[in-house]
């Protein structure tokens, strides 16, 4: 069985100002990202914080993985 990979950065649009959190708004684009991607065949195997800003994550990394068919 092989497998192929896939990375994103998903992270708000927009200013970003001092001291806001954006959990709601990176919550509800995670949850659209990953559902359109699911459809697609694609699963999350690991999501990380990779940007931070006055103690709140800005930006994720998801990566994601599927079976690729292999050919006989």
């Amino acid at each position: 069985m092989t497998f192929e990979y896939k990375t994103v950065v998903v992270s708000p649009s927009g200013l970003r100002v001092k001291g806001d959190d954006h959990s709601k708004e990176l919550a509800e684009l995670l949850s659209k990202n990953n559902n359109k991607l699911a459809k697609a065949g694609w699963r999350l195997i690991s999501m990380n914080p990779s940007m931070t800003s006055q103690g709140a994550v800005v930006k994720m990394l998801i990566t994601l993985e599927r079976k690729i068919e292999e050919d006989s």
